[in-house]
């Protein structure tokens, strides 16, 4: 009889909690436990996704969803449209409630880790963890990726008086005042009175005022929603995006990492959910969890992710080094006019070489010179 293999994931936030619910359903032969240095799993965060992201296996999450509608709406100076084709959310509370369902004493928060090592997790409080296999999720740090801009956000929970009247997500109001590069006000209606209401910005740095961020969020809801509402809570987020140039993150050898500390997140939105579930289903269909393979075959997968993205950190360039902050927006405005089936693969993640080519057709948004040196000159690192 073969031993029972051991396996801790350091870090509860989207990544670690997704991969050790999967590992918990579809791998009851593994001994695992999921270490968290915070007070819940998830943190404070709103993770979106389309049917269209999660395709071919990524089913498994939508329980975990906290809310779903039939489609969405961008908004441009003098242009609207919708889209149709289900998006759903997920609130950490919802993830952080789901793990401790599921996993029980094998999920534990206030988890602080000391050290790690690929067999061995110590923590602040003098514990360590023996393990065959150490899967490393703690997140993005600074530094870690060279040539980089931002996307930050701030958003507020409110609960209005009256009933909003909004039926489908606001994905992006960009007819707002740009501010701090490409800005754009995204709208969750949870419920007839409840809502998501989330400054997003676009920047070269990652600097972000909360205060002001907030009055212009409480300007916007009375304008534009209600008049009469009440703030419940709020998240705050800066999301790495890598540029042309960008080094991809280092990953400690012999340790399994993923998340979007190994630069699984899509390149130009950071979005990690999609990446986050297709890491987990490739987790758990593992033949053996030693770790000391598992981590060269994800490190191989990591860098193969990566090198596929180099066509949208291309992108990246042309929106922060060919286009003036305040001119970006006519970058985004371009986009959102191309056919619905590009826009869905892009998000997916699964552009086709023809879709390369059909981003790149059209009026250019930017100065044609400016632009090609955009794409295709690497970023100088920050």
């Amino acid at each position: 009889m073969s031993k029972q293999r051991s396996v801790v994931v350091v870090g509860g936030g989207l990544a670690g909690g997704l991969v050790a619910l999967r590992l918990q359903a579809m791998r009851p032969d593994l001994d695992l436990l999921l270490l968290e240095q915070g007070e819940s799993f998830g943190g404070e965060h709103t993770w979106c996704f389309h049917d269209a992201d999660i395709a071919s296996g990524g089913e498994w999450i939508l329980p975990f969803k906290t809310c779903s509608w039939p489609g969405y709406e961008v908004r441009f100076p003098g242009y609207k449209r919708r889209f149709s084709g289900a998006y759903h959310a997920l609130r950490s509370a919802d993830l952080h409630r789901h793990i401790a369902q599921q996993l029980g004493a094998r999920a534990q928060t206030n988890a602080a880790v000391l050290s790690l090592t690929p067999h061995l997790v110590t923590l602040v409080d003098g514990r360590t963890f023996a393990a065959d296999c150490v899967i490393d999720t703690r997140g993005f740090t600074p530094g870690e990726t060279s040539a980089c801009a931002y996307q930050k956000f701030h958003g507020l929970f409110v609960t209005t008086a009256t009933p909003h009247g909004l039926t489908e997500p606001v994905l992006m109001d960009a007819a707002v005042e740009q501010i701090d590069g490409y800005r754009f006000i995204y709208v969750l209606p949870w419920s007839r009175t409840q809502l998501l209401v989330e400054d997003t910005r676009y920047s070269d740095g990652p600097s972000l005022d909360k205060a002001a961020m907030r009055g212009s969020l409480v300007d916007y809801i009375k304008e534009h929603i209600a008049s009469v509402f009440t703030v419940t809570g709020d998240e705050t987020g800066v999301l790495p995006i890598p540029l042309h140039g960008a080094l991809k993150p280092v990953t400690a050898p012999g340790v399994v990492t993923a998340g979007v500390r190994a630069g699984l997140f899509h390149p130009t939105t950071g979005y990690s959910l999609p990446d986050a579930v297709r890491f987990a289903n490739w987790l758990a269909e593992a033949a053996d969890f030693d770790g000391d393979v598992l981590s060269v075959a994800a490190a191989d997968r990591a860098s193969a992710h990566w090198a596929r993205g180099s066509f949208c950190r291309r992108l990246n360039n042309m929106m922060f080094m060919a286009a003036a902050p305040e001119a970006r927006r006519r970058i985004m405005a371009q986009f959102y006019r191309r056919d619905s089936g590009l826009i869905e693969r892009f998000y997916a993640s699964s552009l086709t070489q023809l879709d390369w080519l059909r981003l790149l057709s059209g009026r250019p948004p930017v100065a044609v010179g400016a632009g090609l040196r955009a794409f295709f000159v690497k970023a100088a690192s920050g």
